[in-house]
């Protein structure tokens, strides 16, 4: 929990603010440090959960302040970046990257529209069909998340492939 501290510590430092310090966080393939933040979700310690979710959003709100991009690409963006977490090995890391991406989904659910919406439903289709119960057990979360966030005209476009 200290570690997630501090890293929240650091980053509402304006020096810190940096797309290369968030990228750090935020799960990248080409890291493999179990030290992200993303990975602290699943901690079974309720305040460095807490933290890291805030950590999360932190780091989100920091990405579209300090990209170069208008408000709705930089999101685009910073969703993608969380997303790179799914092509993890690791299932804790693709479990963990699902409960940050639905806690982003409710965070920003009034500025989610378009290419990001077919692309987090394509994405909770693919990762529902996984024979790994931890990833499993997070894709329903994530789909909860869905349920309470999208419409039911957004919702009916998928409702074949997510039965299926």
């Amino acid at each position: 929990m200290s570690q997630i501290r501090c890293i929240t510590s650091l980053m509402e430092m304006e020096a810190n603010q940096t797309v290369s310090n968030i990228q750090t966080i935020m799960p990248q393939v080409k890291q493999s440090s179990d030290r992200h933040a993303v990975l602290c979700l699943q901690e079974m310690n309720g305040k460095t959960r807490h933290c890291a979710y805030l950590l999360v959003i932190q780091c989100g709100k920091l990405w579209i302040k300090i990209s170069e991009n208008n408000f709705i690409e930089s999101l685009t963006e910073f969703f993608h970046i969380t997303m790179s977490g799914l092509t993890s090995n690791s299932t804790s890391m693709i479990s963990s990257t699902l409960l940050a991406l639905g806690r982003l989904c409710l965070e920003f659910k009034e500025n989610l529209a378009g290419t990001i919406v077919d692309e987090l439903m394509s994405t909770l289709i693919l990762v529902l069909q996984s024979r790994q119960r931890e990833i499993v057990q997070a894709a329903l979360s994530f789909c909860r998340v869905t349920l309470i966030i999208f419409s039911e005209v957004i919702l009916s476009q998928y409702i074949k492939e997510l039965v299926c």
